[in-house]
């Protein structure tokens, strides 16, 4: 008795090796699309940090060109005898290209950077801190056990005579 050829769920059957092989075909096109839509998207992001460098360089030489320092340019009249040098036309804002944002505050910027902090306050914020590290008993010191920090004896130390409250209790 052979009828497993018969059942729709066999693997044998005609219909079902047709089904595989064309959703084999199907994801392996699948495949090939994706792969071609990340070859695409890295082509793209290649190209896109070539041309931010390109700019970047573009900007550094604006930049450089800004930075480099004017130097007059000798000019020899024929109707005088001596040669005088002339500084060409520079514009008075050489120090920022237009197109820079212009810091008016700079020098007290600078200044307030290499002053430092101040060191009362940064002492009494050292101590407050202590003081709360000790009250909850993150700071130990060497040798030192938790509930000897906080200067009392922890409840369950306590015998139970030196409570008021449990001396009338069993």
């Amino acid at each position: 008795m052979n009828i497993l050829p018969k059942k729709s769920w066999h693997v044998r059957n005609k219909d079902n090796v047709a089904r595989v092989r064309r959703d084999e075909a199907k994801a392996l096109e699948e495949e090939q699309e994706v792969a071609k839509r990340k070859a695409l998207a890295e082509q793209e992001a290649r190209i896109c940090i070539l041309r931010e460098k390109a700019k970047a360089e573009k900007e550094a030489e604006k930049e450089r060109q800004w930075d480099l320092p004017q130097e007059p340019v000798p000019v020899i009249d024929e109707d005088r005898e001596e040669s005088e040098t002339e500084r060409e036309y520079v514009p008075l804002n050489t120090a920022y290209p237009p197109d820079k944002h212009i810091n008016l505050f700079e020098d007290f910027e600078q200044k307030k950077k290499s002053q430092g902090s101040n060191k009362d306050y940064e002492e009494e914020k050292r101590k407050a801190q202590e003081a709360y590290e000790k009250k909850i008993g993150y700071l130990t010191y060497l040798g030192q056990s938790a509930p000897e920090s906080l200067g009392s004896k922890p409840w369950y130390t306590q015998s139970a005579g030196s409570t008021g409250e449990r001396d009338g209790q069993v």
